[in-house]
């Protein structure tokens, strides 16, 4: 193995060292066979082959490199020996796993968090996104759609929210609601939030979607039984009020005449005149209902 001194730095062999190794006792055990296949390769009529491969330093450390190997030799080498260039891609490979590191942790937050993401370039009219995104709209995976395709899946009303553009600062804030008609006809809400932004004359959205449908349902449904529950409460409220008005009532009509044809006539006109002012004030939204129509209404008996 003759090297130079870059490749003495690299390992932390001298340069007599090297030269009394074989290429593959510097390569990591685990990545031999990628390089055996590298070297059968170059038998093939094959000028040249580069591969990403650990390296083992001589304190037993192992570091990645890229190893471009090549049969064309410059002029004064041995015609069998394979010409080798080692570039020490630590930094970049360790860049990288900390960015795949840092898209698995993004896609188990969005994951548990039910959230898909998407971006908008309002100037190319097209539309990318997550799987998940598509998953949320009713449509199969791509990498990318027309927007004017998604007019066929968003409700008409909610459209002008996707596609309008504003005059804007270079980031705002994008938070709208719109609504899916998915392909077995039901109706998702869906929630847009995320920021716009322009940079180089481009406008563009991007942020993260949500399904709001169960969350909406579930709003609607303790609305009503809010709603149920107070109309209860009004009722009881009214009845409980009734049965002594209507004691008071009956005590306070006199039996003319010890007549009590002529008492329960009159009784019931009182009672259908309570009845007629109570629903007056109901039709009121429980208000006060009009001084005249009261006094008409408790006078009607008489």
């Amino acid at each position: 193995l003759q090297s130079n001194r870059r490749l003495s730095e690299m390992t932390g062999y001298e340069e007599e060292e090297l030269a009394q190794l074989r290429l593959e006792t510097l390569v990591h055990p685990d990545d031999r066979d990628a390089l055996a296949q590298l070297l059968a390769g170059l038998g093939n009529d094959s000028a040249s082959f580069a591969s990403e491969v650990r390296l083992l330093k001589k304190n037993g450390s192992a570091f990645w490199a890229r190893l471009t190997l090549s049969s064309s030799v410059p002029d004064g080498v041995l015609s069998e020996s394979i010409f080798v260039v080692v570039d020490d891609i630590s930094e970049r490979r360790a860049v990288h796993e900390a960015l795949r590191a840092q898209k698995e942790w993004l896609d188990l937050a969005l994951s548990a968090g039910r959230l898909a993401t998407w971006r908008i370039d309002l100037k190319d009219g097209i539309v990318t996104g997550s799987g998940t995104f598509w998953d949320i709209l009713g449509l199969p995976p791509a990498a990318s759609r027309r927007l004017d395709e998604l007019s066929a899946v968003i409700h008409p009303a909610d459209w002008p929210k996707l596609v309008a553009s504003r005059k804007l600062a270079s980031v705002t804030n994008y938070d709208v609601e719109i609504r899916v008609r998915r392909p077995d006809g039901h109706i998702r809400w869906v929630a847009l939030r995320g920021r716009e932004e322009k940079y180089d004359d481009r406008l563009q959205r991007l942020g993260v979607a949500a399904d709001l449908t169960e969350r909406r349902q579930t709003t609607l449904l303790r609305a009503a039984a809010k709603k149920r529950e107070r109309i209860m409460l009004e009722q009881r409220h009214r009845f409980s009020n009734l049965f002594p008005v209507i004691t008071a009532l009956v005590n306070m009509v006199d039996v003319p005449e010890n007549n009590v044809a002529r008492y329960k006539e009159t009784l019931v006109d009182r009672i259908r005149a309570l009845e007629a002012t109570h629903l007056l004030l109901s039709r009121n939204g429980n208000a006060s209902g009009m001084l005249h129509d009261l006094v008409v209404q408790e006078l009607q008996p008489y």
